[in-house]
């Protein structure tokens, strides 16, 4: 994690507390759930789910700092191979076909 993101991070974790920017997190993640179920149906632009994605980069890189920045990168980097072994999979299966 970028070192100036990482300590801005843990300012706001200092400064307002872990319960707080935890409930700012859920409060982010609905937000996000609401501007993408609005831009499915014209009623957001791109530019309004961006700021949402942004929003929910920021609380979830406090809550790795919360929960353990190892062991949620540990936890990432296993979803992402998993991600990608189903990936090349459905791949194959793809090519199976054709």
């Amino acid at each position: 994690m970028k070192e100036e993101i990482r300590n801005i991070c843990k300012d706001a974790i200092e400064v307002w507390g872990i319960e707080p920017q935890a409930r700012i997190a859920e409060e982010e993640a609905a937000e996000l759930i609401v501007a993408l179920e609005h831009f499915r149906r014209g009623r957001a632009t791109m530019d309004e789910v961006r700021t949402e994605i942004a929003d929910i980069l920021i609380t979830a890189t406090q809550l790795a700092i919360i929960f353990g920045e190892d062991e949620v990168s540990a936890e990432f980097n296993r979803k992402l191979a998993r991600l990608k072994a189903r990936i090349e999979e459905s791949k194959r299966n793809i090519n199976k076909r054709n």
